[in-house]
């Protein structure tokens, strides 16, 4: 398969920033900072009229991440209409423990992104862009909303994220961060709007919580 400019240029990036965070992480001598926060075990089992149920992300996957905690679950509303929730939280980023890309790990289970674009939610009483993005697998669509969550930061590109991370490791001597990805399946005979409404719905009042467990 031959590989576009663009993706040589983004495996270049991404090569690049973890190298130089890794000469960061060694040259530097930084001081653990105690992080106050809640475990993700603690995260709302509800959350409005949905109501959830823990789902096994797999030994496979979690060696791959290698997250500190990881919080995935599938929550339903009284309709039987449902929202998958999945937050990877890591204390201490490095090569081998980090936040990857979504765009990745969808494809990987079968669904390519069809359209992808900015949304707008709340955080904190301030307006936060995180990415909006339509997925599908054969006839099956899904409506997608994620972000990562760093350090007090919503941030949509992983190679801002990135610099900030080396930023961070230097100036408050943190390397803390998380993704947060909510999905929704479009039902069958379901409008894109109808889906794109329930999505975000619920995935605002995920961010609402989000300030107890991702710490600022």
């Amino acid at each position: 398969m031959k590989l576009s400019k663009f993706s040589y240029v983004s495996a270049g990036m991404t090569i690049a920033i973890l190298l130089g965070l890794g000469i960061f992480s060694k040259s530097l001598s930084v001081q653990k900072v105690d992080l106050v926060r809640e475990s993700l075990n603690n995260f709302p089992t509800r959350i409005g009229e949905y109501i959830s149920e823990d789902l096994d992300i797999g030994d496979k996957a979690l060696g791959v991440l290698a997250p500190t905690e990881v919080l995935m679950r599938v929550y339903a509303n009284p309709e039987g209409q449902a929202a998958t929730l999945y937050i990877p939280f890591f204390e201490a980023q490095n090569d081998r423990s980090r936040i990857h890309s979504p765009k990745s790990c969808m494809v990987g289970g079968g669904y390519q992104f069809v359209r992808l674009e900015p949304y707008h939610l709340k955080y904190r009483g301030r307006d936060a862009v995180v990415n909006w993005v339509l997925t599908q697998k054969g006839d099956d669509k899904q409506v997608v909303l994620y972000w990562i969550q760093s350090r007090g930061r919503i941030i949509t590109n992983e190679y801002i994220d990135k610099l900030y991370l080396m930023w961070d490791a230097i100036a408050r001597h943190r390397t803390d961060g998380a993704l947060v990805r909510c999905i929704v399946p479009v039902m069958k005979g379901e409008s894109l709007e109808d889906a794109n409404r329930r999505l975000a719905e619920f995935a605002q009042m995920v961010m609402d919580e989000t300030p107890k467990y991702l710490p600022e």
